[in-house]
This record gives structure tokens, sequence and C-alpha cells, in this order.
């Protein structure tokens, strides 16, 4: 018999400067094992937009994942704890980076960029906004603006005079102007104009990435501070407490990707890599200086001991000292899609992982190749950290927005190992276990009653069949067998308010690919009326587009004067038939008394 073959994917890993290596693992000792996955989580973010932190401070971390959906609009903030979503709230900008720190000792926070403003969030609810100070005006468009206030002004003279300052280098132009100049006609233009002209012009930075860094205490309790790029190619680094900027840094160019050592108060590094390919390094006593240059722009970085890894788009990995000095370039399987640090705390190992576009993310420890992970779809969002109560967790998330959870596996070591020989390669005998009597006997007894032995096992086989069947039909004349999967319905109920009002607010989504133009769906409600007062008891869906969320909002009144609660069902039906699709039970909160 032939042996099998227990290797997982063929490798052409490394390029040592035109050396080819191979990396091959058996799967039983493969280093990560899948946890879950949420193939509905419909999420769109890139690595920056992740981050696992103990929101509650209870020793549970939670992802948080800043969803900017389309780009335009439906900027979403989730929670994920467990396997399932428990929040989602609404972010007013654009997210650009998220980023978990300690705002007091052993008080955790997240901090979510959005345009000028971060928004800092203290156990999952709204603590405060940090908005970045507003940058000095052009005094020409400045006065031009002013005199647009005037009868009869002529707009065509506004757009002339922002077009030269606009190409005038040295001269950066507000929010306001630079929209005002990419409208197309000039009626577009004027209209624009006559609904802003009044308000008073400002000239803000936009955030482009954030990170965090310890201040005083390289404790993981230990109180942290912000570090903040703009899109003013500067670098602020804020403290948590005060909410004031500790230092400016001034850069060449506008920063990319953002890289830490060190104390604030004791002795920092801090690397940068901008949008010239361009990476630079400056520390507490000295001004930023160019540490190296890349040929190729950069897909990722990531600094793990006292080296840096930089990912870049031609399907290399390039390896620099912390003194910018190149040490390796080790060829990847594909284009990199996204990059994140490894840290085994309980093992004593750090790595990077990096996801490429031939759907594999590939694991080096120092500065080698040792492993490959399979994926179904491309990766383009990573990180790895505490989630749960599990110390070592790899979070993903596809380029379809699905989510994607991996265990480090308790006896992984993360070293490179060659296939297993067989004990034909090896030439030695392989060793097997004395036979005992009782086994000999057993195996005599089932020589001699093999038809017996069959009959039996084809008899408590049918039986354990009809069981099954009888069972599967009580449950469904009971209507206890959920169709969701025939119908390809998904359903999301979040409740808004503290009371007496609450309102709810239902999501519908077809999860198939098609679609029934005759197939209409009934929403209802059950409740307890000597608690609850609901208008809208029953609405009819519209038709449900595949891929689509249909949103119901229904507003629940707690009539109760003793402060009871209860809860509320919801429940999704065809409107030809009484079984229901989908239903979600809702413990409506306590409602807090108004006070008059």
């Amino acid at each position: 018999m032939q042996p099998k073959n227990y290797t997982r994917v063929r490798r052409m890993d490394e390029v040592n400067f035109g050396r080819e290596e191979s990396v091959s693992r058996k799967d039983d000792e493969a280093c990560f094992i899948a946890a879950f996955s949420q193939p509905l989580a419909r999420l769109s973010v890139y690595s920056c937009h992740l981050a696992l932190s103990d929101t509650g401070n209870n020793g549970e971390s939670k992802l948080i994942a800043a969803s900017f959906n389309d780009g335009v609009s439906k900027f979403m903030l989730k929670v994920f704890s467990k396997t399932s979503l428990v929040s989602q709230n609404a972010i007013l900008g654009l997210p650009s980076a998220v980023t978990s720190f300690n705002i007091s000792k052993g008080v955790s926070a997240v901090g979510v960029a959005a345009g000028a403003a971060i928004f800092i969030y203290k156990n999952m609810r709204a603590f405060f906004k940090y908005t970045l100070p507003e940058l000095e005006l052009n005094q020409i468009e400045k006065e031009a603006w002013i005199h647009s206030r005037e009868d009869n002004f002529d707009f065509e003279n506004l757009a002339d005079v922002l077009t030269t300052l606009r190409y005038q280098p040295g001269i950066p132009l507000s929010q306001r102007s630079r929209i005002f100049l990419n409208l197309s006609s000039a009626e577009e233009r004027a209209a624009y104009a006559k609904a802003n002209h009044q308000k008073p012009l400002s000239r803000t930075s936009n955030i482009v990435a954030m990170s965090a860094m310890k201040k005083s205490v390289p404790d993981e309790n230990g109180v942290s501070c912000l570090i903040v790029a703009t899109e003013e190619s500067e670098i602020q680094i804020m403290d948590c407490v005060a909410f004031t900027v500790l230092r400016r840094v001034e850069l060449p160019s506008v920063p990319v990707f953002i890289q830490n050592s060190g104390l604030f108060d004791v002795d920092y590094k801090i690397f940068v890599i901008c949008r010239d390919g361009v990476c630079y390094f400056f520390d507490r006593d000295s001004e930023p200086r160019i540490l190296f240059t890349l040929s190729t722009h950069a897909a990722g970085f990531v600094k793990v001991g006292a080296h840096l890894f930089v990912a870049c788009t031609d399907e290399t990995m390039h390896i620099y000292d912390d003194a910018g000095r190149i040490k390796h370039i080790r060829r990847l399987r594909g284009r990199p899609l996204a990059i994140c640090e490894l840290d085994v705390k309980d093992k004593g190992i750090t790595g990077v992982l990096v996801s490429t576009s031939e759907s594999v993310i590939q694991i080096f420890r120092k500065t080698e190749l040792v492993d490959e992970l399979k994926t179904n779809e491309n990766v383009v969002a990573l990180t790895f950290g505490r989630y749960d109560r599990e110390d070592s967790t790899l979070v993903t998330v596809t380029e379809n927005g699905a989510l994607e959870v991996f265990f480090v596996r308790r006896k992984a070591t993360f070293e490179k190992k060659e296939v297993a020989k067989t004990s034909r390669e090896v030439g030695l005998a392989i060793k097997m276990p004395k036979m005992e009597q009782a086994y000999l006997d057993q195996i005599e007894v089932e020589k001699k009653n093999t038809a017996s032995m069959m009959s039996n096992f084809q008899y408590d086989l049918s039986r354990i069949r009809l069981m099954a069947g009888r069972e599967m039909l009580s449950i469904h004349k009971k209507s206890l067998a959920p169709s969701t999967a025939i119908y390809g319905i998904s359903m999301t109920v979040s409740v808004f308010g503290v009371g007496p009002v609450f309102k709810l607010k239902i999501s519908v989504t077809n999860t198939k690919e098609t679609i029934d133009l005759r197939q209409r769906f009934v929403l209802g409600l059950i409740f307890n009326r000597h608690i609850f007062t609901i208008e809208r008891k029953v609405a009819v869906l519209p038709l449900l587009l595949p891929g689509k969320s249909t949103t119901v909002e229904v507003k629940v009144r707690n009539t109760s004067e003793n402060g009871e609660t209860g809860d509320v069902k919801v429940l999704i039906t065809p409107r030809e038939k009484t079984k229901p699709v989908i239903s979600s039970i809702v413990a409506m909160p306590i409602a807090e008394p108004l006070s008059v």
C-alpha cells in the first residue's frame, strides 16, 4: 500500500537572494485550527480598522471593527464577542484607523479616527471626542470667500482665484475650496457657494493613521499615549488623560504606516513609512531622518523585535534591522494584502503573518518561513491577540466581508519542518504491539458470527433512521424546524432608547442569490399587552433584493407602573403561510422613569 502524502500546500516560498526553499507540514502539525466563521458579518475593513480590546475590563476581549461600508455612508462600529455580533454604532465620518489603549491604569478604551476627529469609547459608550486644531488659512482665500457674500457676485471670479492658489506650491486650500473646485459645472459651483459662503471658513486636517504607545510604565495596564498621523504630513503624540499634544513632528511626505517601541517618558523610537516610499525614523532626542528607501510601494509594515518587516507590492518581503540595513528578501506566494504581528506570549514566540492574493497566509519567524495557512478566500484584514479568553487568536476578514477566527494549536512550535519520511525510506521495521489473548479470542468470535453481527448492525441502523425520521416529522409538525435555509432570510434586531419609549430597528436581508417576485413576507410582533403598547404590530415587507437590507422601525412603549419589563418576539412569515421563517426574542431593557 502506498504511503499517504500529508503535504498541505505545494510551496515555492522563500527567495534568499536567488535561493529557493520550500516548507511542508502535516495537517496534525498545523499551527492554527479553525475556531468559527461568520460568513454574513458584512465587514468592509482593512487591518487598520480592526482592534482587540477588553472593552468591559472584565478579562474578556472583544473584536472592534470600524466598517466603512461603501466608503460614502453608513459607517458602523461593530463589536463582536465570542461567536456573535453584540452591538453596532454609527460613526460620524469615514473611519481611517482603530486602536485600543489604556486611558488610565487598568482601564482600556477604544479610539476611532474619522476625518479630523478621534472618537473615544469607554465601555463601548461614547466618552470623548477630540478634534484636531484648525490650521492657518491663506489670507487671499479667506478674503475671496468674504467677497463672495456680496450681492450679484460672479462666482467664476472666485473659481479663478482659488484655481490660481491651488497650483501655487506651499499654499494649501481649505476643504470647502477643494470641494468647490472639484464641481464640474458653473451652476453647481454657484449653488454650492451660495449655500456655504455665509458659514465661517476653516481648514482642518484628516487623520490617516494612528497607533498607541505606553507612556511611562511598560506594563499592559499602564497608561498609553496616541500617535496620530495627519494628511498635512505631521505626526502628533497625544496625552490620553488630558488630550493635549505632547510633541509635533513634521515629515516630508504623508505618513501611511506607523510602528513604535519604548516609553514616551523614558525613551522611544518611531518608524514611519510615507507615501513616497521612504521610511523615516526619529526618537526622543532627534528629528526625522531617512532610514531606508523602497523601490516599490509598501502594502504593510510591522516591527518585531529588532527587525522591520515590509511587505511590498512586487510580491516580496523586505526585512531590515532597526538601523536601516537590509537583511533578507523573501519571495511571497502572491501580492500581499495584509500583515500583522504574531505574538504567542505563553510560548515566547514572535513572528509575522502575511496574507497574499493566492488565499494563503504565510507565517514568518526569525526571517524564515515556517508555515502556511490556506484560506477559502483572499484575506484583506487580519489581527492577532487576545479574543474572549483565548490569548493567541488570529482574526481574519475576507474580501467578501466574512469573519473567520483561528486559535493557535496548543502543540504548535512554529518551527520549520520537512515532511516525515516513511519507514520504507528510513529502512526500519514498524514496531507493532503484542496481541493479548482476549483480543485474539474476540477475533475468533467475530469470524464465526459474521452473519449475525451484520444482521444486528443493519437492524440497529434501520431503527436509528426510523427514530430520526419520526423526530424530524414531529419537529416539522410543531413548526420548530427553522426554514431559513429554504427562504434565505436573515434578521437582526437592535434596541434604542432608555425608556419608557424604545425603538426597535429590525434589519431583514435576503441571503440568496436569486429572487422570487411572487414571494412576500409579513413581519409581526408578539408581546405582553399588560406591559407594552406597540402601534405597528404587523408590517408587510417590500420585495427583498439579494444582498440588500430592508429596515423596519417600530416604537415600543412600556406602560407598566411598577417598572416591569418583558420580551418582544419578532416573527417573519410568508404572506400565504402561518409557519414562521425566522424569529427572534428581544429582551427589553428596564425603562428609566421620566423626571417631571
